[in-house]
């Protein structure tokens, strides 16, 4: 599969408490790009923190269950990976889109990054 992470749209570097799947504002973190890539609807995006708030079961329809499960072959789970990188205020972006092509990729999952 592969997604578009539009950088106008794109909430990055933030840090922890101001990330969101999807806020108010329209922002989205890479992980809700991605979700919402994968049809799922900004209603059930919005004010969301993590992949996990959408259960289990939903992840595992769409997929997806290594965005909400802790990989026992992981040393650090590519979702946790994914949040860490995205939300932080120290990475530029040029390394922030690298790691994140890097965890998606992992999972099969192509990133484009455009705008």
């Amino acid at each position: 599969m592969k997604f578009t992470i539009d950088r106008n749209v794109w909430l990055r570097g933030e840090g922890v408490c101001n990330s969101k799947l999807l806020r108010d504002d329209g922002k989205m973190c890479c992980v809700g790009i991605f979700l919402k890539a994968l049809g799922v609807m900004d209603e059930d995006l919005i004010d969301q923190r993590v992949a996990y708030d959408l259960g289990i079961v939903r992840l595992e329809k769409l997929q997806c269950p290594w965005l909400a499960a802790h990989g026992a072959d992981e040393p650090v789970p590519s979702i946790i990976e994914l949040y860490r990188t995205n939300d932080s205020r120290v990475m530029d972006d040029a390394d922030r889109e690298q790691l994140i092509t890097k965890e998606f990729g992992k999972h099969d999952v192509e990133v484009e990054f455009i705008n």
